[in-house]
């Protein structure tokens, strides 16, 4: 009688492959990588928070700052995002509606945000934006792209600003920013 319940369990390789779950599903890979973003992020966040700090001389000062401390733009820019409270819906909503909210600068065809920072004006050219698509993922500041350390590029640097500075522009809060 033993024998006869075991005949079920021995197995060969090939039967083993077609009823095992070979990889994780979508669900318990997406649970991993949220969970263990948590960890990351307070694990930088006095870096990030001295970043922000000696960000003292000019608004983009921020990304010498960045690229000096080798800190991952996709992280810093995840810890914005918290901090901002704006994150991957209200980011694309903007990219949408980029042009109602930031003027076209006419002589180079760029789209500006004019905005304060430390009682002075200042103008930001926009180097990126508005893109086809924009999400969390192509941000790298998803859970799974987010442990991957990327190196600032025009698009990070775009957002980075409007998360800044965005809520001292004419526009903001039709952006809610």
């Amino acid at each position: 009688m033993a024998n006869k319940n075991l005949k079920k369990y021995k197995r060969n390789i090939n039967e083993l492959r077609d009823v095992a779950a070979i990889w994780w599903p979508e669900e318990l890979r997406a649970e991993s990588a949220t969970a263990s973003i948590i960890p990351i992020l307070l694990k930088t966040q006095d870096q990030f928070i001295s970043i922000l700090t000696l960000c003292d001389q000019t608004p983009e000062q921020v990304f010498d700052l960045i690229s000096a401390a080798k800190f991952s733009a996709n992280l810093f820019l995840k810890h914005l995002v918290i901090l901002a409270d704006y994150g991957g819906e209200p980011l694309s909503r903007l990219n949408k509606n980029f042009q109602n909210v930031f003027p076209l600068n006419h002589p180079d065809n760029r789209f500006i945000m004019e905005f304060s920072w430390r009682e002075k004006d200042y103008s930001y050219n926009f180097k990126q934006l508005p893109v086809k698509t924009l999400n969390n993922r192509k941000l790298g500041i998803d859970g799974t792209t987010l442990i991957k350390e990327q190196s600032l590029d025009d698009l990070k640097k775009d957002i980075i600003m409007i998360l800044l500075y965005g809520s001292t522009t004419e526009g903001s809060e039709q952006a809610g920013l």
